[in-house]
């Protein structure tokens, strides 16, 4: 079994961004107060837009969990009203890796 590494995605990868959210959203949907059918209507844009804005991180963050060539897990923040203090607003972790 490989180790897990915490990792960032370039915007180039936002499919791989779309699928864990998709994914999450399917899987724990009492956890967001997205659904997986308003999120998977949404543009390849707005999937490349959020990894642009976690990428600079200013506002907010995405950080990834990567179990070889799969992402296992996602967790993102934001900074509400650009004060200095973030506010998790996801996290989550494939049912098969969790312990």
């Amino acid at each position: 079994m490989h180790s897990v590494q915490i990792i960032t995605l370039s915007p180039s990868s936002w499919k791989a961004y779309e699928d864990i959210r998709l994914q999450s959203l399917k899987e724990e949907p009492q956890a967001y107060l997205s659904t997986y059918d308003t999120s998977s209507k949404e543009p390849d844009e707005k999937w490349r837009e959020r990894l642009v804005a976690a990428q600079e991180g200013k506002e907010q963050w995405l950080s990834f969990a990567q179990q070889g060539e799969v992402l296992v897990g996602m967790a993102g923040a934001f900074t509400p009203d650009s004060t200095s203090i973030a506010a998790i607003i996801s996290v989550y972790v494939a049912k098969e890796i969790r312990g």
